[in-house]
C-alpha cells in the first residue's frame, strides 16, 4: 500500500484501480456537493421540531380529525392523524409548507388504512425542515373511491418551529 500526500486538502489512497479521498480535518468544510468532501457548497442545516404542534381540522362532512406534527426519527417531520368518521371511501392527504408549496407528505389510501371509524395514524414524512418558523397546511380529501367524487374536505393550519 502506497500513501502519497498531494495537497493539504486530500490524502489519496491507491489500492488497485480504486482511489479514495479523505479530507484533512484542518481544511474540511461542512458541505456536500461536488462528491469529494469539501469544495462544494455547504449543506443546509436540518432543524429539529422540539415541540409537538396540533390542530383540529375543519371538516365539511362530519368527520372529526386532529393533525399533529412532531419530530420523528433522524430529525424528519412526522404527522400524527387522529380520525373519527365514516369507514368507506378513499382519502387523499397532504401536508405542505405554505410559502413554497413543498409537499412534506402526500399520500392516499382507503379509509380501512385508517383502521376503521376511530384511528390514529402516524406517518414519517421523510422530509426535514431547516431551522426557522414554518407554516404548514394539512388537507384531507375524502372521496367515494380513488379518483371518485369528493365527499368531504378537511383542512388544518399549523405553525411549527424547528431549531
Amino acid at each position: 500500500m502506497n500513501l502519497r500526500r498531494t495537497s493539504p486538502l486530500f490524502t489519496l489512497l491507491a489500492a488497485g484501480t480504486a482511489v479514495v479521498a479523505f479530507a484533512t480535518p484542518a481544511v474540511a468544510k461542512g458541505g456536500g456537493g461536488g462528491g469529494g468532501g469539501g469544495g462544494g457548497t455547504p449543506t443546509t442545516s436540518v432543524g429539529v421540531i422540539k415541540t409537538r404542534v396540533s390542530a383540529v381540522a375543519a371538516c365539511t362532512g362530519g368527520t372529526t380529525m386532529t393533525v399533529a406534527v412532531q419530530k420523528g426519527n433522524n430529525k424528519v417531520v412526522e404527522r400524527v392523524l387522529t380520525y373519527t368518521g365514516p369507514t368507506a371511501g378513499w382519502w387523499d392527504m397532504a401536508l405542505r409548507e405554505d410559502s413554497t408549496g413543498r409537499g412534506l407528505v402526500v399520500s392516499g389510501g382507503t379509509t380501512s388504512d385508517l383502521t376503521g371509524a376511530t384511528a390514529v395514524q402516524t406517518t414519517s414524512t421523510g422530509s426535514t425542515l431547516a431551522p426557522g418558523t414554518w407554516n404548514l397546511t394539512f388537507t384531507g380529501t375524502h372521496r367515494t373511491a380513488q379518483g371518485g367524487p369528493v365527499v368531504e374536505t378537511c383542512v388544518a393550519h399549523l405553525t411549527v418551529v424547528a431549531v
